[in-house]
């Protein structure tokens, strides 16, 4: 099956024309949206001084046609909004891993009815995909754990 979608790379990383034009057109097409958010502290900070808002409250960036990459930084309103309007978050435990951005709060995304599902491979192509793919499964095992992502709050 192959699904189109526009897919800026990041609310901080290109113009607030594009992403907002990027929705308006993925809608009008019918096509979905996608975009990495609240990746890291950095992201939240920024979202707050340039668009006066958290990440996941940007421009109209909620929806069933909508999923977000990392959402390691969500706070509970915002896993609310997802949960609320049925937008999708992919995690992304190695990429987050080898950044030290933190641990996406997917058991908290779960119990609140936000779709979440495992990234795999973001860019990796050929025979690294299914070593990609086995770490991602691997990695999630561990981080998803409740006891994992408290001893991560704590340190």
């Amino acid at each position: 099956m192959v699904r189109v979608g526009l897919a800026p790379c990041s609310p901080f990383s290109v113009s607030r024309d594009l992403m907002r034009d990027a929705a308006v057109l993925a809608r009008d097409k019918g096509v979905m949206l996608h975009t990495h958010l609240a990746e890291n502290d950095e992201d939240i900070a920024y979202s707050l001084a340039k668009f006066g808002c958290r990440p996941g409250q940007y421009l109209g960036w909620t929806g069933d046609d909508v999923w977000h990459a990392h959402c390691v930084k969500l706070d509970a309103g915002e896993i609310d909004l997802f949960a609320r309007s049925k937008t999708g978050v992919a995690h992304c435990p190695c990429s987050n891993c080898r950044l030290g951005s933190g641990i996406a709060p997917v058991r908290a995304m779960r119990d609140a009815g936000v779709e979440s599902f495992v990234e795999l491979g973001g860019k990796v192509l050929g025979p690294m995909i299914k070593r990609s793919a086995g770490d991602e499964v691997a990695v999630t095992s561990v981080v998803t754990m409740d006891d994992i992502e408290a001893l991560a709050k704590a340190l």
